[in-house]
């Protein structure tokens, strides 16, 4: 075991989370407050049942499960739209998906959750968390939030917390930023990816829009921008991009920007889809190039045609029976002094109704030629976590710090936020 600091943490070599007397089901949340909170899991099944007929149109339905200890609830996932997974009954899993990395490597699973909900109206059923930008020797967060509205759960609204070091967080503001109601262009949530302070002072932060609530298909990439934190945030008018249409290897959709600026140039890391099943393996990771921040240039290989012509991803999914082969999604790229480091998301529908998600890592000297990690995947996620939404990696003193959110199910009534994390020069 490795002890960093005051939680208890160790170097990932096993398919659990967690090990030393520390149990696999401490990943999920513990229901903690019994029958009390049995009205808001019905009221979240009703939820995703309205989700699922939505969605029902791109043949996404997924359902798994999540195993806990018998004095656990245990529970069965109904998300709708988590990495869509494929409802092709001949998708299997991946061979390897379960299977204990052969090699350390350098990121470090931290045993103790960092936070759960918030306590205001707008934020205490779950939290998405999303990028963190340093200002002034504080830590920003900025995370979506929902609450239950009904007999289901609302769009969510955006916020942030504050850390002195990435590891204490507290609440922010007690009304939200901002959410994508008026949007003309955007359908249901929006959940922040990326965040800068630029060189006048100004705050940007890019989202993406979704079209539903936890869909981890995106519709399209915004940005707002605002004189501080608080705000006020106004939205740009138009959306920073869109699927490509027929014909692109984009075609449907767009999600997770993540905007890196090495000197005088910015680069928008972004994942794109045509349909988006596991028996496809059609969503990857593409960049987009930039002087300003404000119009973007689409990576391009002039060797490549057909759905690559005029756009090229720079991350495919992996080799058959990999654990990302189905697809590789939500980048979030650093730049060090050594090159770039990307934390990126794949899911996959397992044998019995189900699907499982984990992180993987990859560098790149110059952004473009990618090398997966050899400690991939960074869970071994087999069960003890059947519901995660996104994971948002950024640059937090001198690590790279993946903060993702976590429950033992969809039909669990709260999220709790983790992290991963690995010195800059260990890669």
């Amino acid at each position: 075991m490795t002890v960093f600091g005051p939680r208890h943490s160790f170097v990932i070599r096993h398919s659990s989370l967690f090990s030393d007397g520390v149990t696999r089901a401490a990943v999920a949340w513990h229901l903690s407050s019994g029958m009390a909170n049995s009205l808001r899991t019905l009221a979240l099944i009703a939820s995703i049942a309205i989700a699922a007929a939505s969605c029902s149109a791109e043949g996404s339905p997924q359902d798994g499960s999540s195993t806990l200890p018998s004095d656990e609830l245990t529970t069965t996932s109904l998300r709708t739209d988590a990495g869509g997974a494929s409802s092709d009954p001949s998708t299997t899993s991946p061979e390897t998906s379960t299977s204990t990395p052969t090699m350390a490597g350098p990121f470090v699973a931290e045993g103790t959750p960092l936070f759960k909900d918030g306590s205001a109206d707008w934020n205490d059923a779950f939290i998405v968390p999303g990028p963190v930008v340093e200002h002034d020797e504080v830590y920003y967060m900025f995370y979506t939030g929902h609450t239950f509205e009904g007999a289901g759960v609302d769009r969510g609204h955006v916020g942030y917390l504050t850390s002195p070091d990435g590891t204490d967080w507290a609440f922010g503001d007690e009304e939200p930023l901002f959410d994508g109601a008026d949007l003309d262009w955007g359908e249901g949530a929006v959940y922040p990816s990326s965040a800068m302070v630029l060189d006048d002072g100004t705050w940007a932060l890019w989202f993406t829009t979704t079209l539903t609530q936890f869909s981890t298909r995106g519709r399209s990439i915004g940005r707002a921008t605002a004189p501080g934190p608080d705000g006020p945030w106004v939205i740009d008018p138009d959306p920073v991009l869109t699927g490509g249409g027929e014909g692109t290897w984009y075609e449907r959709g767009v999600m997770h920007a993540s905007v890196v600026r090495t000197g005088t140039e910015w680069r928008m890391y972004f994942d794109g889809y045509r349909q988006d099943v596991d028996s496809e393996a059609d969503r990857a990771i593409s960049f987009a190039t930039s002087t300003d921040g404000v119009t973007w240039e689409l990576y391009d290989d002039p060797a490549t045609g057909g759905i690559y012509d005029g756009s090229d991803p720079v991350l495919f999914p992996g080799e058959s029976g990999a654990w990302d082969a189905a697809r590789v999604a939500m980048p979030s790229v650093v730049a060090t002094e050594d090159g770039y480091v990307m934390t990126y998301q794949s899911s996959w529908r397992l044998p019995t109704p189900g699907f499982l998600t984990d992180f993987g890592y990859a560098t790149s000297d110059d952004g473009i030629s990618w090398e997966r990690g050899v400690q991939n995947p960074l869970l071994g996620n087999d069960g003890e976590l059947g519901f995660i939404t996104y994971g948002t990696a950024s640059l937090v003193e001198d690590q790279v710090m993946l903060y993702f959110d976590g429950a033992s199910a969809i039909t669990s009534p709260s999220s709790t936020i983790y992290r991963l994390y690995a010195p800059v020069g260990s890669f």
